[in-house]
């Protein structure tokens, strides 16, 4: 929806994960050119940050956490063991430097 409100980015109050600049930017960038008239950044709870992501993330970190992992390959090897998670091989094409997009 062009022009539109956004509600949806949550940030779950760990700054090393989603209140970065290049997030910041992007939204900011997509409300310029009218994408939303206005974002709203919603911040959950201190302690109920836990959702079914976090609890697949936290099973895999069982597997990796002590051990010696050095290569993509080993890491993906190591995660697939995971029957609720399917592993994919992450390939270059699947990152985008969001970083520069706005400067566009």
């Amino acid at each position: 929806m062009i022009g539109g409100e956004l509600n949806i980015v949550i940030f779950d109050n760990f700054s090393g994960q989603n209140k970065n600049n290049i997030v910041l930017k992007i939204l900011a960038f997509f409300t310029k050119l009218g994408y939303f008239k206005q974002v709203n950044f919603i911040f959950l709870v201190v302690g109920h940050t836990k959702n079914a992501a976090d609890h697949l993330f936290n099973a895999l970190k069982a597997e990796y956490r002590e051990k010696n992992l050095f290569t993509m390959e080993t890491l993906v090897e190591c995660l697939n063991v995971s029957n609720s998670v399917t592993m994919h091989t992450p390939v270059e094409a699947d990152f985008l430097d969001y970083g520069t997009y706005p400067n566009r």
